[in-house]
């Protein structure tokens, strides 16, 4: 241990003596020969204290006060994503919590009313009264807004009103309601109020939403276009954006005043840089049918439109329209992008998985996303390494494994052994398979039998330690030796077992080992102050982990948030427990990605619940 620091190890000890984990009585007995004892004795006591110390400090992660007391963030959010279906939690949580102090969880139950009971119109006064009541338009103010316009038609004079009559910052506030609102519902008695708001500064940045709201009326008076293409050169660039993509919604007289926007030797700010056009596919669409259409030369350059079409294709929020236009695309880096989509239609799969390029045709096989229907005919594809990812797929069904093992390949074998959908008469078959790294691929299978797998415990030529320490049925005092193990693979291996109870999960938090901690930050059952210790540790690898782990929580969110590397914070907004002062902190960082997708947060037509993708809108058309 090198040189003992005598002043230092006396006062970790007595500091053990205020730990209830600790047996105080053999406290004592170190102090007093720390005190007293010859040097050899203290540096063989500091293997004791130190220890003690882990064992103190696992017990205090044991007993903290991880779960706050009532709904979280995440559970409201969670009811949102279910819509109506949600109705009977109305009065029983959203109701309840609209009635509470919490002003963040206020506009999220609020928010989610909207969702799960649309049109609502008894809640309209109440919802009208906490929107105005808003100190600024920020994050909380979009949530409320969203919930008024939820009501639907019903809202529209109260917000008119304000709009007409009310302060800068209740015309802000009015405003924002009505672009969401005239999503689905335009009202044409708003056009005089939103043709003075266009053009009114003290509005800041709900002059965009009013563009957006004015873009909605466009077939009701020729006025609207003209405005909006005087618009397009505003120096405001998102009252430039909002203005582009209103005018590509307005067919072919707002394409042709787009063209000739665009042939002035000054083009318009949103039209300088495109990236912005992938942030929000569904909104953006018309925009982007032009600029991917036979129009679209007069619009963009061709670098530009071909960089667009191969980065539009894996954005899960890219509506089916443009999908379909693009699978088919002679660019094989488009049909690529596509393949990587978490959220493209099946068809789409199926169209892809027909492919004539191979690697096309394997990152279908990869996709998490794939119908089980689309992986079964790929399990008979030609090629190899298609069959071999088919096998790595965790989706893949208990068919296709069976078809896969027809091609007699090694690799694949091992694969279909580990599979989770692997029927339980073949995993006895591979148990006793004439091949070692078969039988140990088996091992591997969480669905094996524990019996099975003590079996292959006594094959001498097998090392199944890491198997048994993923095992959800593996016995308790198993894991307890393997989460100790000298080797770090198999305390990561251990860290990853769900079923590894809260004292082992605590105790491996302090592991020295990146690979032991980041498997902690995947488990599923990790304890959230076990989280908010791995989030101190600062490594990247569990950064990573911690951001795909929907328990971490607040806190430790936050010291992601102030990462040095700009990619975690910039993935860190993609968390459903991010507070509203951090996403509002990260709209300010000096990076102009995570600014931008800061940014779409507080999109008001974009809910809460909704996932925010990297934003590209203030990079070149090329991505750089």
């Amino acid at each position: 241990m090198g040189k003992v620091d005598y002043e230092n190890l006396l006062g970790r000890a007595q500091a053990l003596a205020s730990s209830p984990a600790v047996d105080q009585a053999l406290v004592a007995d170190i102090v007093r020969l720390l005190t007293a004892g010859s040097p050899q004795l203290r540096k063989r006591l500091a293997e004791l204290v130190h220890d003690l110390e882990r064992k103190a400090t696992a017990a205090a992660l044991t007993t903290a006060d991880d779960e706050p007391a009532g709904p979280r963030r995440a559970d409201i959010l969670a009811l949102a994503r279910r819509g109506p279906t949600a109705r009977a939690e109305l009065p029983t949580l959203l109701l309840k919590i609209l009635d509470g102090d919490d002003e963040e969880l206020r506009s999220l139950a609020a928010e989610a009313l909207g969702a799960v009971s649309p049109g609502n119109a008894e809640l309209l006064p109440r919802l009208l009264t906490i929107l105005f009541q808003q100190p600024r338009l920020d994050l909380r103010a979009m949530r409320y807004a969203r919930a008024v316009a939820s009501v639907g038609p019903a809202a529209a004079p109260e917000l008119f009103s304000k709009l007409e009559t009310g302060d800068s910052l209740q015309r802000a506030l009015a405003v924002t309601a009505l672009c969401v609102l005239f999503v689905d519902s335009p009202q044409p008695a708003a056009l005089p109020l939103l043709l003075r708001a266009v053009e009114d500064k003290e509005l800041g940045d709900a002059r965009a939403h009013a563009v957006a709201a004015l873009g909605a009326l466009a077939g009701i008076s020729q006025i609207v276009l003209p405005t909006l293409a005087e618009l397009l050169r505003d120096r405001d660039v998102r009252v430039s954006r909002e203005a582009a993509v209103a005018l590509a919604r307005n067919g072919a007289n707002g394409a042709a005043l787009l063209r000739q926007a665009c042939a002035k030797k000054t083009r318009p700010p949103a039209l300088k840089k495109l990236g912005w056009v992938l942030d929000d596919p569904p909104h953006a669409l018309p925009l982007l049918l032009l600029l991917l259409g036979d129009e679209g030369p007069d619009l963009a350059d061709d670098a530009t439109r071909t960089r667009i079409r191969q980065c539009i294709g894996q954005r899960r929020s890219a509506p089916a329209l443009l999908l379909h236009r693009l699978v088919r695309d002679k660019d094989s880096e488009t049909r690529l992008s596509m393949a990587l989509n978490q959220a493209a239609p099946p068809e789409i799969f199926a169209i892809l998985a027909k492919d004539r390029n191979d690697e096309v045709r394997r990152l279908v096989a990869d996709n998490r996303a794939t119908p089980a229907v689309v992986l079964a005919t790929l399990a008979a594809d030609k090629n190899d390494d298609v069959k071999r990812t088919v096998a790595e797929n965790p989706n893949t069904p208990a068919e296709a494994l069976e078809q896969l093992l027809k091609a007699k390949i090694s690799r694949i074998r091992r694969l279909v052994a580990r599979h989770k959908h692997t029927p339980l008469e073949r995993l006895e078959a591979f148990v006793t398979h004439s091949e070692p790294l078969v039988r140990c691929a088996v091992a591997g299978n969480p669905n094996l039998p524990y019996p099975l797998l003590e079996q292959l415990r006594q094959d001498n030529m097998l090392e199944l330690s890491e198997a048994v320490a993923m095992h959800p049925h593996a016995p308790l005092h198993v894991l307890e030796g393997l989460a100790r193990h000298r080797e770090r693979r198999i305390r990561a291996a251990a860290a990853l077992n769900p079923k590894l109870p809260t004292t082992l999960l605590c105790e491996l938090a302090q592991d020295s080992s990146p690979e032991v901690r980041r498997s902690l930050a995947e488990n599923p059952s990790t304890p959230p102050a076990v989280l908010r210790a791995l989030a101190s540790a600062a490594l990247y690898k569990v950064d990573e982990a911690l951001i795909d782990n929907p328990r971490t929580p607040p806190d430790a969110l936050a010291l992601l948030a102030s990462r040095e590397e700009a990619s975690t914070r910039r993935d860190v907004l993609a968390h459903d427990n991010l507070p509203d002062d951090l996403i509002a902190r990260l709209a300010t960082d000096a990076d102009a990605r995570v600014r931008a997708t800061a940014l779409l947060r507080m999109d008001p037509r974009r809910p809460s619940w909704v996932e925010v993708e990297p934003s590209w809108a203030e990079f070149g058309d090329t991505g750089e």
